[in-house]
């Protein structure tokens, strides 16, 4: 089964299980396409205006593009490539 996931739920996610845990996790899940900057916004927002995370939790320079998970997945969103 197949989960999607809005950029809430994947923050959620983040901030709460180790690396491998979340991995785990995001296999059996898609995300719509504007879920990668709504993340990424969010991150933006919990480090620069709240303070609650450092900015180098939220620096997500090292991340794939956009471009190169579309292609990675054959024009559909999920975190496995399927």
């Amino acid at each position: 089964m197949r989960y999607l996931l809005d950029a809430s739920a994947l923050v959620e996610l983040f901030l709460s299980l180790e690396a491998k845990s979340l991995v785990g996790i995001l296999r059996k899940c898609c995300i719509l396409d504007l879920t990668v900057y709504e993340f990424c916004n969010a991150l933006w927002k919990l480090a620069k205006i709240r303070k609650q995370i450092s900015e180098e939790t939220a620096d997500w320079s090292e991340t794939p593009r956009e471009d190169d998970l579309w292609k990675q997945n054959q024009g559909h969103w999920s975190m496995d490539g399927s």
